[in-house]
């Protein structure tokens, strides 16, 4: 298996040079993720890690659950600033088993999109929850 790292990916570069240092990521994925790669924290990485230490990961699935499965901007972008999330990143998640199905269009029609590559697409929170 192939894995880029910073520089050899556009999307870690994008992350590095375009976001803070201390930026949380909702991540669409568990492994290999391209925010972690570039040093930037994710919302909850494999869960076994952090469930072994003792975290809840369990409320946390249900609150990425509830992300990625909305229908209301509103509410998305509530618990999105409750959880202190600055970015979200979204991806055809239809064949992993260990990750929700994420509502694409819900997405791609009410979030501002600040990269796109051909299987992953990183939105910005504040730019996206104005009120």
């Amino acid at each position: 298996m192939e894995l880029k790292d910073y520089p050899n990916d556009p999307t870690i570069t994008f992350i590095v040079e375009n976001t803070p240092k201390d930026a949380v990521f909702l991540n669409s994925s568990y492994l290999y993720h391209p925010a972690s790669l570039a040093g930037r924290k994710i919302y909850m990485g494999w869960p076994y890690f952090a469930w072994s230490a003792g975290y809840d990961t369990y409320t946390r699935k249900e609150k990425i659950e509830e992300i990625f499965n909305s229908q209301n901007k509103l509410s998305t972008c509530n618990l999105l600033k409750s959880e202190n999330i600055n970015y979200l990143t979204t991806q055809d998640t239809s064949n992993d088993k260990d990750f929700p199905d994420i509502n694409l269009a819900f997405f791609e029609n009410n979030f501002v999109s600040v990269h796109k590559t051909n299987n992953l697409n990183i939105y910005n929170v504040d730019l996206s929850c104005i009120k």
